[in-house]
């Protein structure tokens, strides 16, 4: 069974980095940076503040969150997988 776990889990990380997953979750953060700057440039409009917070909900919700916690779980996790 665990056998199965960390077979699994080495597949899953390997094809996450290869796949078109990685161009569309860096794709989104990046149109989010995007947006935000052009919605900065047309403040005075009521929908400019809507694309901000929601840039800004992508930027760290998503994007930091996964850099900042879950990558480092996913190389402790694998780094023990390797180790065993």
């Amino acid at each position: 069974m665990i056998q199965q776990a960390v077979g699994a889990k080495k597949s899953i990380n390997s094809t996450i980095i290869q796949s078109s997953f990685m161009w569309v979750f860096m794709g989104t953060t990046v149109l989010s940076v995007v947006l935000r700057i052009a919605s900065f440039i047309k403040m005075g409009r009521a929908s400019a503040i809507y694309v901000i917070v929601g840039s800004l909900l992508i930027i760290f919700g998503v994007f930091m969150v996964t850099a900042v916690f879950n990558v480092p779980l996913n190389d402790t996790l694998a780094a023990a997988i390797s180790g065993s």
